[in-house]
């Protein structure tokens, strides 16, 4: 389609230095906002035009999209190595010339790709992606003379279309090259997560737990009883690990195949990623002898343990740096000839170091050797001793706040003692330059949150909005990488989705609906299936409300667990919008795969609708779908469409009909 003598290649050099994201931390010691900076603004030197211009550009006029072939070929996450070209359209004879800016966010840099004209206001240019694998941010500069202009991405930062402006700006384009020997453990494809803050789901033993007064960085805690509100990070309900052994036949129940614990090692709070000791389960939820029960019952129940790893901070009261001076050790903080002093950055000694997002009870790790051999490169290391013992992954806290060269590192220690194992990092944004294949298997997938929570509880919320952010991610996260990632729709980081959703219940229910049914591991936060509120930390860290239950729901939960099981094109499916008009209150799209085809629509309105879905291609005329979400339902295609009615606040979930 495109001339093959206008076409200008660029090559990245696979070697060099790697990134680093150091974008700010937010101001709880567990939630974390970081926007991406790959594309940190530096000089951007364009080469001068060889034509004569009149020195003025419209912006207006010039156009790109991302998902269009038109404009971008290939689209969406690409194998490391392909050549992608990109288009630029301007008004005819605007230009004298036109440059793809690229940031390499492994190598830290700028590479400037100039564009040939195609004539009729076409700018072309190719690029070769690097071999090893990465996200690339591009940008399209314009030149008429002396003049500039460009065009990005629009705020939103949902791909597609952008917007050309006069001046520049970090809001860029991403393309994902990720290495075509990027594999994630087949085991996700078919999970279902559920989140359990150790302190709040069930007390199996009374006899641990933590008792009022003990240390708390110069205050105290409070042991509270079970149904109380929480108020901080020092206040004790009493759950356990044996409280989770205890429920893990409910858990089964419910189709969870994972479990994603916050911290369980030593810490004074109750969140614990305020890490005291590395190697010890904290008492207050058990010992080794119960963590390894809790592992060998989950096992026999087809669940994988994943354990939070908070590898970028400890706790100023650690064994490590104890500035309370309550250990045996030498700890960073008490001496300089400490073994430990090498893994914290002082600027002055003891009392100025770095801390995350400044806070002082959690001094940041280095990224030196020793600390690498401590958490993940010895043989005893933390993440070898825990894969040691039957965990199936790590969650990575505050995962943006180390280089991207660390968690290669970790990535390769941590395949090295168990392929199959999980790593999902968190971070609230675009996560593209972590899953090339070399540092994380997924991400917490916040984005898909903020896309669907914001449609459904949101009544302003356009439905082409939700698409272009669903759109988007899509486009930014290979495949492999979106199947290993949690899509969750609340955390102990967030107000809970009811709560966000108003008390409405069917709001809830559509979008555990899109959970269970779009490329993904369901993430369920305890609780919400049992229709838990709550608003952010620590109203969002609530008790699980055992024997007040909202049954009904957890039923619901349980058949959508129960129909993603069964259907392998809710699993590994490609995906398909069918539905998605502006101004309108239903979306709809279709996974489908070799064994047939799922059909999903959600109706958020007041209103029952009804909708025509084109499935050509998808469904052969004849063929019966069955609705799960209304029995006894079932639908027909004709010429290739489904004509179907979706009650108001609700949804539907076909199947063909066995």
């Amino acid at each position: 389609m495109f001339s093959k003598k206008t076409i200008v290649v660029v090559c990245l050099l696979a070697a060099g230095l790697q990134g680093c994201d150091t974008s700010g931390p937010q101001p709880t010691p567990t939630h974390r906002v970081a926007e991406a900076s790959p594309t940190r603004a530096r000089p951007t030197v364009v080469p001068t035009a060889t034509l004569a211009g009149d020195g003025k550009i419209d912006a207006e006029g010039l156009f790109h999209d991302s998902r269009d072939p038109a404009y971008r070929s290939p689209g969406g996450p690409v194998e490391a190595g392909t050549d992608v070209v990109l288009r630029l359209r301007t008004r005819q004879g605007d230009l004298t010339g036109a440059t793809v800016r690229l940031w390499d966010s492994r190598l830290d840099r700028e590479t400037l790709v100039p564009m040939a004209s195609e004539g009729a206001g076409m700018w072309e240019a190719t690029v070769s992606t690097p071999a090893q694998g990465e996200a690339l941010w591009y940008r399209l500069i314009a030149q008429d003379g002396s003049a500039r202009a460009y065009y990005n991405d629009d705020r939103a930062a949902d791909g597609g279309q952008g917007e050309g402006h006069l001046y520049e700006s970090d809001s860029d384009f991403v393309i994902t090259a990720y290495n075509p020997n990027f594999k994630t453990p087949a085991w996700v494809r078919d999970a279902v997560v559920y989140q359990i803050f150790p302190d709040r789901f069930y007390n199996g033993d009374p006899q641990n737990d933590k008792p009022t007064g003990s240390f708390f960085y110069g205050g105290k805690t409070e042991l509270k009883q079970w149904g109380d509100k929480p108020t901080g990070s020092d206040d004790f309900f009493g759950g356990d690990l044996q409280g989770v052994t205890a429920k893990l036949d409910y858990l089964q129940s419910l189709g969870v195949t994972a479990i994603y614990f916050n911290p369980i090692f030593m810490s004074p709070s109750n969140h614990r990623y305020d890490t005291t000791d590395y190697t010890k389960i904290d008492p207050a939820l058990g010992d080794l002898a119960v963590f390894r029960r809790l592992v060998q019952e989950a096992r026999a129940r087809g669940i994988h343990i994943i354990l939070d790893a908070v590898f970028n901070h400890s706790s100023s009261d650690s064994l490590y740096f104890d500035r309370f001076a309550r250990y045996s050790t030498t700890g960073a903080y008490e001496s300089q000839g400490s073994p430990y002093e090498g893994w914290y950055s002082f600027k002055q000694w003891p009392d100025m170091y770095t801390a995350w997002s400044g806070i002082s009870t959690l001094p940041q790790f280095t990224e030196t050797e020793a600390i690498e051999q401590f958490l993940f490169k010895g043989p005893d290391s933390v993440s070898n001793r825990w894969l040691g013992e039957g965990i199936a992954g790590w969650r990575l806290d505050a995962a943006e706040q180390k280089s991207r060269q660390f968690w290669r590192d970790m990535r390769d220690a941590v395949k090295q003692a168990d392929p199959e194992a999980v790593i999902v990092g968190e971070f609230w944004h675009n996560s593209a330059p972590w899953l090339a294949g070399d540092q994380w298997d997924g991400t917490m997938n916040y984005r898909f949150r903020d896309a669907v929570l914001g449609w459904l509880a949101n009544p302003a919320r356009d439905v082409e909005t939700m698409r272009r952010q669903l759109d988007s991610i899509r486009e930014d996260y290979p495949p492999q990488a979106l199947a290993a990632s949690m899509n969750l729709i609340d955390s102990h980081d967030t107000a809970r989705a009811l709560t966000e959703a108003g008390g409405d219940k069917n709001m809830l229910m559509l979008m555990a609906l899109m959970q269970f049914t779009w490329p993904g591991m369901p993430t369920i936060y305890y609780g919400d299936e049992a229709g838990m509120e709550g608003r952010r930390d620590p109203d969002d860290r609530r008790t699980y409300p055992w024997g007040s239950e909202d049954q009904a729901l957890i039923e619901y939960y349980k058949m959508l667990a129960r129909t993603r099981h069964s259907a392998t094109a809710l699993q590994t499916g490609d995906y398909r919008t069918l539905l998605a008009e502006k101004g309108k209150d239903v979306y709809s799209y279709a996974r489908a795969d070799a064994a047939g085809a799922a059909i999903v629509a959600l109706n958020r309105s007041p209103q029952d609708e009804p909708v025509t879905l084109e499935v050509g291609g998808l469904l052969s005329d004849g063929a019966t779908l069955a609705d799960q979400l209304n029995t006894g339902q079932s639908y027909t295609v004709q010429n290739g469409v489904l004509r179907v009615t979706v009650r108001a606040k609700w949804g539907i979930l076909l199947l063909p009909k066995k």
